[in-house]
């Protein structure tokens, strides 16, 4: 299933009690976010046969060999061909297996006109954004790293084919070079150890810790996106099938942590989130000078800034509370 909360939900329905779910379930879920020891955890009780099914994301999709999975469903069509045939080859790897797509009968419309069409397509090609400058900048920052922690001379290596812009952009990630504004986000996420800062996935993000108290360990993870929505003051939360009520953020800390304590996984909550959109069309806003004029309008590439904000949730019985009324009462209720 494509979403984490789906991962979540589908494995709790799926236990004979959500009032007490047992440690020793038949189906787990499986994504990313949670640690790795219990990432392989669940890896090793796949392989030895202790649980009888999974509940995952694309977490499972690449290069993980579960030869006794007889029969797979898809919650809806995979987005793409090449998703398809990654999840379709988790299934009957050392015999004979089954793979269910379920989803409504227009669901291949946008592919073709059958099921077979999609099955029998080419998967799509790859692509490499290499001139995407942000990208740029943090693989910059972590070949800056490399080769101060080497004593290797700063200059590009000269026997590489570098993208374009590549250079100048590496010279701004220099700690003594020159750092244009749109950057200095990305450097302060980098840290000073960038190849352990940046994520692979979204690059530009924090990543929050899931914790029980302040100083205790992390047993999860969540992107900045992703905590607005699944982890925000007042959620439930779900985690390895377990459901957790939001108590706090700390956002100013040097470890991002998001506080949880247990609740029932009856308890459900939506966010309510206002976005705005900030754009700059001005001569310095305007990327390269790309801008092109006619009678209808004018085209720009220029920075933009995104803005989402969680206002409050709606519970269980419909109800929206709205931060603003809930931080009288619990100064942690905050938009």
């Amino acid at each position: 299933v494509d979403s984490r909360k789906g991962v979540e939900t589908l494995t709790i329905a799926s236990q004979e009690d959500v009032d007490s779910l047992s440690d020793n379930a038949a189906v787990v879920p499986y994504r990313a976010g949670y640690t790795p020891e219990d990432r392989r955890r669940i890896e090793r009780q796949l392989r030895e046969g202790s649980r009888k099914g999974v509940v995952s994301t694309s977490a499972l999709e690449l290069g993980i060999d579960l030869p006794h999975l007889r029969v797979g469903f898809n919650v809806g069509v995979p987005a793409t061909r090449k998703a398809y045939r990654q999840r379709l080859g988790r299934v009957g790897r050392n015999g004979p297996g089954a793979f269910v797509v379920i989803g409504p009968p227009n669901a291949f419309t946008r592919y073709g006109t059958s099921f077979l069409e999609y099955h029998d397509m080419s998967v799509e090609p790859s692509y490499l954004y290499l001139d995407n400058r942000f990208m740029q900048f943090a693989h910059g920052r972590c070949l800056a790293k490399e080769t101060e922690g080497l004593a290797a001379p700063a200059d590009l290596p000269a026997n590489v084919q570098w993208p374009s812009g590549f250079g100048d952009i590496y010279a701004g990630a220099q700690d003594s070079g020159f750092r244009p504004v749109e950057f200095q986000a990305i450097a302060e996420l980098g840290g000073d150890i960038p190849q352990y800062g940046y994520p692979l996935r979204n690059v530009g993000e924090f990543n929050y810790q899931i914790k029980r108290h302040r100083n205790s360990e992390g047993f999860g993870e969540a992107s900045q996106s992703q905590a607005l929505r699944e982890c925000y003051p007042g959620a439930t939360y779900l985690h390895n099938a377990q459901a957790f009520e939001v108590t706090a953020w700390f956002t100013r800390s040097f470890e991002p942590s998001i506080l949880v304590k247990p609740t029932s996984p009856r308890r459900f909550t939506r966010p309510r989130i206002s976005t705005w959109v900030n754009t700059g069309v001005t001569t310095e806003d305007v990327v390269d000078g790309h801008f092109a004029k006619g009678k209808n309008g004018f085209l720009a590439e220029c920075q933009m800034q995104i803005t989402e904000r969680v206002e409050g949730y709606i519970d269980a019985q419909g109800q929206y509370q709205a931060y603003q009324d809930l931080q009288q009462h619990n100064a942690a209720m905050r938009a």
